[in-house]
């Protein structure tokens, strides 16, 4: 009969010490390959070691070498034609509005996912009198068999070594970022655009080279400029200008241009600018009295399709009895329906508010229903 089993003692075993180590000959394949999650340490800079540098800006402040910017607005007002108006300066060496010096002539890679290089970009850029041997369209990655698949925002190393290689370029221009986005990135989702974008904003700073991203803006209602821009928040969080196009308030015969997004620079002045009759565009005066709110209001189109559609809405989501005023207005947020617009409409169709119950709950009912 055999005695008691010996006491496990718990303290942890040391690992065994390999014989590269100076120690008895232990089997090498057993030591891990990687560090371990408690060897993982932090990578620190003393500030007094970090040279300073100062920020360099371009158009007035309005983008900024080495970051990234956007260029959002509504449909119909050149956004396309404004960028390519920066990238023909850019490419002439002519100071933009807002710098007293251009630094020279400098190149510009473009990106474009919605206009043809031959039928429209060249055109465009050449009535815009850009030098066109300073002006290169990305036309996608060509990986080690020849074969060209399109430029995403997988494409970071490929963008910097380009850089690298041309050595003179000053400007980049993506338009539209959604289009460059690489398949499987949702830009509604904040986690991803970060992360698409962290290669572009590392590629900005390596090389000091200005970034424009060209953005559509959504028709929901919004009067904040930057509430307007499509896709997830992080587009606006992460860059550091924000330009916004829109029609002139005052005079719809003009565009204009506003910066709502000014993180490291003071807020430019609105710009007035024009797109003339054969491609020819033009700065006009600054308007200091327009800003991207007054810009970014809703124009009549868009107000009209925007009441007629929550008015849709509400009447059909009525039409089967009362429902709760809050179920409502919940339903309609995920139509895309501002609460103001629905409520809006509410009063257009004169739909009647009931409170029902101790506990004050709100219903909706049209006039001819029982509430």
């Amino acid at each position: 009969m055999s005695g008691p089993a010996e006491p496990t003692d718990p303290r942890p075993t040391a690992a065994p010490t390999s014989a590269s180590d100076g120690g008895p000959g232990a089997d090498t394949a057993s030591s891990p390959a990687t560090p371990s999650d408690d060897q993982r340490r932090l990578v620190t800079r003393r500030l007094a070691d970090v040279p300073r540098e100062e920020i360099q800006p371009l158009f007035g402040g309005r983008l900024l070498l080495g970051k990234l910017s956007a260029l959002a607005g509504i449909g119909g007002v050149g956004k396309s034609y404004l960028s390519a108006a920066l990238a023909a300066s850019v490419s002439r060496g002519d100071p933009l509005p807002g710098d007293e010096h251009s630094g020279g002539p400098a190149g510009v890679l473009l990106a474009s996912f919605e206009d043809e290089a031959a039928d429209t970009l060249r055109p465009r850029l050449e009535d815009l009198g850009a030098d066109l041997t300073r002006v290169s369209v990305i036309d996608g990655i060509c990986d080690q068999r020849g074969k060209v698949a399109p430029f995403t925002s997988a494409d970071a190393a490929a963008l910097s070594a380009e850089i690298q290689a041309r050595g003179d370029v000053r400007l980049v221009i993506v338009d539209p970022v959604g289009g460059w986005l690489a398949p499987g990135v949702d830009e509604y989702r904040g986690s991803e655009v970060r992360s698409a974008l962290e290669g572009l904003r590392q590629v900005a700073a390596e090389h000091q080279v200005a970034v424009l991203l060209v953005m559509h803006v959504r028709k929901a209602e919004a009067d904040v400029a930057l509430h307007r821009i499509t896709g997830s928040a992080a587009f606006g969080q992460l860059v550091r200008s924000v330009l916004f196009a829109g029609t002139d308030p005052d005079d719809n015969q003009l565009a204009a241009v506003a910066h709502v997004k000014a993180n490291l620079t003071g807020t430019a002045p609105t710009l007035n600018y024009q797109i003339e009759e054969h491609g020819q565009f033009a700065w006009l005066h600054e308007r200091p009295d327009l800003d991207g709110e007054r810009l970014a209001g809703r124009t009549p189109d868009e107000e009209h399709g925007a009441r007629g559609e929550a008015e849709t809405f509400l009447a059909a989501t009525l039409e089967p009895g009362p429902r709760p005023a809050r179920e409502i207005i919940a339903e309609a947020s995920t139509a895309g329906i501002a609460e103001r617009t629905l409520k809006r409409a509410k009063k257009r169709l004169d739909v009647r508010s009931n409170k029902h119950g101790p506990d004050g709950t709100w219903s909706w009912s049209l006039p001819h229903q029982q509430p």
